[in-house]
């Protein structure tokens, strides 16, 4: 590697944590509860699959002796939380009380039984942000202090120092830090590339002409996830509304307007929800199904208003309420805890820039679908590939805007704009099939069965960069993008 003109010295790791968290696990199959008690101040409780916790008294850092069952006020390193725990089952009366610790690198952590098989567990904190304080000392001597983290990477001259990783045994305890030095000298360069390729996106996306039937055209409470079926209910009575007036009415705003309705009502809970949980409601993927399902409400409202394609609203329903059914039925642990790489300026355009792309890519598979396995056997006409054409371009569009945003949040994170991590990987492999299409369709416009084919097998990469990488062994604790 390349010898550095200066020296780098921690003078301090700092560390600020979520508040501890309380789940239910199963000693047997070593699996814990979906719900969990966040222990924010002393005396909160919660009812967890049948046990009524209650956080009695809590202490920030802690410890005990071998030979004593309580812990006490510790400010030394190894320090853990630790909080007084009484737990009673609703049904039989039966209580337990306890402390509960998740432990260190010096003390073991501590759990209160609940019988046989359950108890009262405490996870690691997890980080909300970590910064090193360093000493940089050029050549000649002279020192200047900075402060580095995750997004804000320090810059000395034409270096930039960024805060990589720490001891994750030791975690707030930690005595030392990954800090990773770069000098990029494209690195204006790279930048005004990527604008430059985000404004190209957004270009292809306004300039997006229809084609067909277009060219006819003329000119209190926190919100909480138990409450999303209510929301979800009334948003799909819109939306099926809408969908029934696009076949029964001549005229469009009638269905636009009750369908955009439906759209409202749904981001009115996701916006209450992001006021709850006090950050963006993007980190798992059920609240990344919450946008798709808003952004499919959308897609289906734009098409049917620019190409009037009435079945277009009846299948952005369908599918929207298919996942907020997978919501319900299926929920995800929500907590206000983010880790520090997404505490980004770039975290919501970029998640929202793809939810909107994958939407559209979603309606076009389905289409063809449609057209390629329809009973009539009769071969799409130039007006139905054309609106194939449609929703891959802008939707191919989108997907250059979050590929380019998400370099550049890569940049400022971790001091490279791409690293072949999975998800980037089938990003990318992703991209590649969708311009694939794009290229093709102009040299092969009458030969339907591999447009057709390629929009699906582009759609099944789509899938694995979604979500399929999560299952992925590759990924496992290598990923930046598994949380």
């Amino acid at each position: 590697g390349a010898e550095l003109p200066f020296a780098v010295t921690l003078r301090e790791f700092r560390m600020d944590e979520y508040p501890p968290k309380l789940y239910l696990l199963d000693t047997r199959t070593e699996t814990s509860s979906h719900d969990f008690l966040s222990v924010e101040t002393d005396g909160v409780e919660a009812e967890i699959d049948g046990w009524r916790i209650r956080a009695v008294r809590s202490v920030d850092m802690a410890g005990r002796m071998p030979d004593e069952d309580e812990y006490r006020p510790m400010n030394h390193v190894g320090a853990a939380p630790a909080v007084y725990v009484t737990a009673e089952n609703i049904a039989s009366g039966v209580r337990h009380e306890g402390w509960v610790s998740c432990g260190s690198h010096i003390f073991e952590p501590s759990y209160l039984l609940l019988g046989d098989r359950y108890a009262v567990a405490m996870p690691r904190r997890e980080a909300k942000r970590y910064l090193s304080r360093i000493t940089v000392t050029d050549s000649d001597g002279r020192r200047e202090n900075h402060d580095v983290e995750v997004n804000r990477p320090a810059r000395v001259g034409s270096w930039r120092i960024y805060q990589v990783g720490y001891d994750t045994a030791r975690g707030r305890w930690s005595a030392i830090s990954v800090l990773e030095c770069v000098r990029d000298p494209w690195y204006a360069i790279a930048q005004a590339a990527l604008w430059l390729m985000l404004a190209a996106g957004a270009a292809m996306f306004v300039t997006s002409r229809g084609q067909g039937r277009a060219e006819k055209r003329k000119g209190g409470r926190t919100m909480s996830w138990d409450v999303l079926i209510w929301y979800a209910a009334a948003a799909a009575v819109c939306w099926i509304a809408g969908a029934a007036l696009a076949f029964r009415s001549r005229k469009v705003w009638p269905a636009v307007t009750l369908s955009l309705c439906g759209s409202a009502v749904f981001m009115t809970f996701i916006a209450g929800l992001w006021v709850a949980l006090e950050r963006p409601p993007m980190r798992t993927m059920g609240e990344t199904r919450l946008w798709y399902s808003f952004f499919l409400s959308l897609a289906g409202v734009a098409v049917y208003a620019r190409w009037r394609y009435r079945w277009i609203l009846s299948f952005s329903t369908l599918m929207s309420v298919v996942f907020i059914c997978i919501n319900i039925f299926k929920p995800e642990i929500h907590n206000k805890s983010l880790m520090p790489a997404l505490q980004s300026v770039w975290f919501v355009p970029h998640v929202i820039v793809y939810m909107f792309a994958y939407a559209l890519m979603g309606a076009v598979a389905l289409f063809a679908v449609y057209l390629w396995l329809r009973s009539s056997r009769r071969e799409p006409s130039d007006e139905e590939m054309g609106l194939c054409d449609n929703l891959v371009r802008i939707g191919w569009a989108f997907l250059s805007l979050g590929m380019a945003m998400g370099a550049l949040w890569a940049k400022e994170a971790w001091g490279d704009y791409w690293t072949w991590d999975p998800k980037e990987t089938w990003a990318a492999a992703t991209w590649l099939g969708y311009l694939l299409y794009l290229h093709l369709r102009a040299q092969r416009r009458d030969d339907y069965h591999w447009a057709f084919a390629l929009i699906l097998f582009s759609f099944l990469m789509l899938q694995m960069c979604w979500y399929g990488i999560n299952y992925l062994p590759s990924a496992q604790g290598a990923s930046v993008h598994v949380y």
